[in-house]
Protein backbone atom coordinates (compact mmCIF):
# COMPACT_ATOMS: atom_id res chain seq x y z
CA UNK A 1 0.00 0.00 0.00
CA UNK A 2 1.23 3.38 -0.60
CA UNK A 3 1.47 6.43 1.80
CA UNK A 4 0.19 9.36 0.59
CA UNK A 5 2.33 11.93 -0.43
CA UNK A 6 2.23 15.13 2.00
CA UNK A 7 3.91 18.79 1.44
CA UNK A 8 4.64 20.57 4.51
CA UNK A 9 3.67 23.98 2.68
CA UNK A 10 0.22 22.52 2.21
CA UNK A 11 -0.36 21.47 5.52
CA UNK A 12 -3.47 23.59 7.29
CA UNK A 13 -2.41 26.70 9.04
CA UNK A 14 -3.70 25.47 12.25
CA UNK A 15 -0.94 22.60 12.23
CA UNK A 16 2.21 24.16 14.80
CA UNK A 17 5.20 25.53 13.21
CA UNK A 18 7.03 22.69 15.19
CA UNK A 19 4.52 19.93 13.42
CA UNK A 20 4.85 21.69 10.22
CA UNK A 21 9.09 21.31 10.66
CA UNK A 22 9.17 17.56 12.00
CA UNK A 23 6.91 16.71 9.32
CA UNK A 24 9.51 17.86 6.94
CA UNK A 25 12.23 16.43 8.30
CA UNK A 26 9.97 13.09 9.14
CA UNK A 27 9.49 12.73 5.79
CA UNK A 28 13.50 12.60 5.10
CA UNK A 29 14.19 10.13 7.97
CA UNK A 30 14.83 12.26 10.52
CA UNK A 31 12.72 10.90 13.07
CA UNK A 32 15.58 11.19 16.30
CA UNK A 33 15.39 15.70 15.68
CA UNK A 34 13.62 17.39 18.06
CA UNK A 35 12.24 20.64 17.25
CA UNK A 36 10.96 23.81 19.76
CA UNK A 37 8.99 27.13 18.55
CA UNK A 38 11.15 29.91 20.16
CA UNK A 39 8.58 32.44 18.84
CA UNK A 40 8.26 34.78 15.83
CA UNK A 41 8.90 31.73 13.29
CA UNK A 42 12.24 31.62 15.33
CA UNK A 43 12.55 27.34 16.09
CA UNK A 44 15.74 25.20 17.73
CA UNK A 45 16.60 22.11 16.34
CA UNK A 46 18.29 19.60 18.81
CA UNK A 47 19.40 16.32 18.76
CA UNK A 48 22.51 13.86 17.29
CA UNK A 49 23.31 14.01 13.86
CA UNK A 50 25.62 11.42 11.83
CA UNK A 51 27.33 14.21 10.01
CA UNK A 52 28.04 18.13 8.87
CA UNK A 53 26.44 17.40 5.49
CA UNK A 54 23.37 15.93 7.04
CA UNK A 55 23.06 18.71 9.72
CA UNK A 56 23.34 21.11 6.54
CA UNK A 57 20.49 19.02 5.10
CA UNK A 58 18.17 19.24 8.34
CA UNK A 59 18.69 22.95 8.45
CA UNK A 60 18.15 23.30 4.51
CA UNK A 61 14.95 21.00 4.97
CA UNK A 62 13.71 23.08 7.82
CA UNK A 63 13.87 26.93 6.44
CA UNK A 64 11.38 25.26 3.65
CA UNK A 65 8.69 25.30 6.09
CA UNK A 66 6.57 28.21 5.75
CA UNK A 67 6.68 30.26 8.55
CA UNK A 68 10.51 29.41 9.60
CA UNK A 69 12.22 32.88 9.77
CA UNK A 70 15.20 31.54 11.53
CA UNK A 71 16.71 28.38 13.08
CA UNK A 72 18.83 28.12 16.49
CA UNK A 73 20.93 24.80 16.51
CA UNK A 74 21.62 22.73 19.11
CA UNK A 75 22.38 19.64 16.88
CA UNK A 76 25.64 17.76 18.06
CA UNK A 77 27.53 15.60 15.32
Amino acid sequence: MNEPSINPHHVSAATSLVDRVLLSLNRLGYYHIQAEDLGGGKVRLSGTIPSHDERAVVVAAARTVAGVTSIALKLRV
